[in-house]
């Protein structure tokens, strides 16, 4: 409700909704990581280094991009 030296407005009720943004869709194509590196640190884990061939030397990193890396069992066992 609003007011003012005038006196008091009428309430006014209204149903809104609100919706999550979209994230933009990326200006540069997501290219494979050059000179990818891995260092293993226990049975469970790993470092892993890359370069990212989309970003020039001295660019930031302001679209906060993301990585998807996937793991799969390696065993060197046979089974014969």
């Amino acid at each position: 409700r609003a007011f003012n030296q005038v006196g008091d407005g009428i309430p006014i009720y209204e149903t809104v909704k609100t919706l999550i943004q979209a994230p933009p869709e990326p200006l540069t194509p997501m290219l494979p990581p050059v000179g990818l590196k891995a260092m293993v640190l226990s049975s469970s884990s790993v470092v892993l280094y890359w370069t990212d061939s989309t970003l020039s030397r001295n660019q930031l990193v302001t679209d906060n991009r993301y990585y998807t890396v996937r793991y799969s069992p390696y065993s060197t066992s046979s089974s014969q």
